[in-house]
């Protein structure tokens, strides 16, 4: 949704509408625009100061999460405006990351979909079995309570089905999980020794 919106911002730009005019179409005819209209408001009014605008894009309320996107956009953006790079190229370098992002995203959600599934299906297996000796007419909880050996065993076996539950959820979000970008990239000295 965001992409999309950046592409409006890239059109408008490429059709010679200064930064300003661009955010305020992107506003109105986008529906992230719409849902983030204090945010481009802010980046809108920091503009008309000559002001960096990455603050506004990152914190427009001064408190909550910002999402990487919005740093890299407000980063990009004030780049481009200190260098003279041309804004709507920047942009649409942008719009693509974040369109592979969401790619990437998606394809670690189906690679994990099995994962998960056997996780589920590990966890319910152990306390699906007593329902279906209920079933077949056996009475597990005769057994469970005959000598107190059972009753441990049942009970070990309840926490262990927690404990594995609780690990393999761990390894799968873990695996899923995008790796975000380091937030300092080593400096390489060029002078020589």
């Amino acid at each position: 949704m965001f992409a999309d919106a950046l592409e409006v911002v890239v059109s408008a730009l490429r059709a010679g509408l200064p930064p300003l005019e661009a955010l305020r179409i992107m506003a109105e005819s986008t529906e992230w625009g719409r849902l983030e209209h204090r945010r481009v408001a802010g980046v809108c009014g920091r503009i008309a100061q000559g002001a960096p605008t990455r603050p506004a894009w990152t914190d427009p309320d001064g408190e909550g999460e910002v999402p990487d996107a919005y740093r890299i956009v407000g980063g990009v953006w004030d780049l481009a405006g200190r260098t003279g790079a041309p804004l709507a190229d920047a942009v649409t370098q942008v719009a693509g990351h974040l369109r592979e992002q969401a790619r990437m995203r998606h394809r670690l959600d189906a690679l994990a979909a099995a994962p998960r599934t056997s996780q589920r299906l590990l966890t319910l297996l152990p306390l699906v079995g007593p329902l279906l000796a209920v079933l077949v007419g056996a009475d597990p909880m005769s057994l469970y309570a005959s000598s107190p050996v059972a009753a441990g065993s049942a009970l070990l076996g309840l926490a262990l089905t927690a404990v594995g539950w609780r690990w393999s959820r761990r390894l799968v979000t873990a695996a899923a999980r995008p790796r975000r970008y380091p937030s300092g990239l080593p400096t390489i000295s060029t002078q020589r020794r």
